[in-house]
């Protein structure tokens, strides 16, 4: 088992991992340096950079279950903390924004992954 996990991190990995991080730690960084108070593009930026976070993270297993796991854990955690004011308005609305990203982000690597896999066993 330990070596299987160092195994997901090696250099065929890292090198997307590398990537996809950076992209999305500059489109959070500049929508949020921007401000995202009635600014929609920024809003939208904030959003997709949160999905690509998701999927730098998600993307080393290769497997339509992880986005599915994704999916049920933000859509389980959403409907609980956004609108009940449990953490206070700011934190819950930006936990319950990073769950509606985590959702979105679940669902498309869900269906691309099982595209993906479809494919293979077309072959």
């Amino acid at each position: 088992m330990k070596n299987h996990f160092i195994t997901l991190f090696g250099p065929e990995h890292r090198k997307t991992t590398w990537i996809l991080l950076i992209i999305a730690l500059l489109l959070i960084s500049i929508s949020l340096s921007l401000g995202t108070s009635d600014n929609l593009p920024a809003i939208a930026m904030l959003f997709v950079g949160i999905m690509v976070f998701c999927f730098s993270i998600l993307h080393i297993w290769k497997k339509a279950t992880f986005y599915a796991t994704l999916v049920g854990v933000c859509g389980t955690i959403l409907p609980l903390i956004w609108g009940n004011h449990i953490l206070g308005e700011i934190f819950d609305y930006a936990i319950g924004g990073i769950c509606a990203a985590g959702i979105l982000a679940g669902t498309i690597g869900f269906f691309i992954r099982l595209l993906i896999q479809a494919r293979k066993g077309l072959r």
